[in-house]
């Protein structure tokens, strides 16, 4: 926030100062040539003040990389990594809690799979039957997507399953909410 008004502030400055070398130009245009020299003095206070102005802003950039840094030491507790000449960045890892990386609303991105044997065995069932994700659907079993978690090895509610076993045993082989591995 205090570096946008900053860049406000010096952007004013700047268009103050293009004002007054515009219109010292053209009092330097209707002058006579001894009047000249006061106008080129203007203009170099006009730029020593820029000057001094940059200066100053280079200043505050550093001091916000400092206290960034200050920021990140204490809640990480290890020097920055990977500085880049347009500023500073980082190169963390930090382990996953509980066995993922953390995602939208606190869900898992990559989830440990829980169900690793039901996962493989609705693979085996449905290459059995040909099937793709989306064809259990078709014979009253649970859609794409949720065919999707339960081969990621994800937990699913126990109506999902009966309506698996159902749709299994539609296409071959009868098969009950009995035979579906619980881990």
């Amino acid at each position: 926030m205090a570096k946008d008004d900053d860049e406000k502030q010096f952007n004013e400055r700047m268009k103050r100062a293009q004002e007054a070398l515009d219109r010292s130009r053209e009092v330097r245009s209707s002058r006579k040539p001894s009047e000249t020299r006061v106008s080129e003095d203007s203009l170099s206070v006009a730029l020593e003040d820029l000057r001094r102005q940059n200066a100053e802003r280079f200043a505050l950039d550093q001091k916000i990389r400092a206290d960034v840094h200050e920021v990140f030491m204490s809640t990480v507790g290890r020097p920055l990594q990977n500085r880049s000449h347009s500023g500073v960045s980082a190169s963390i890892d930090v382990p996953p809690a509980g066995g993922g990386v953390a995602g939208k609303r606190g869900k898992l991105a990559h989830p440990i799979s829980r169900f690793p044997t039901r996962a493989s065995w609705l693979r085996v069932r449905m290459l059995e039957r040909g099937w793709g994700n989306a064809d259990a659907s078709k014979f009253g079993g649970p859609d794409r997507k949720t065919i999707e978690k339960i081969l990621r090895g994800e937990s699913v509610r126990n109506d999902v399953l009966e309506k698996l076993a159902d749709a299994l045993a539609k296409r071959h082989a009868k098969v009950s909410v009995v035979d579906v591995p619980q881990d």
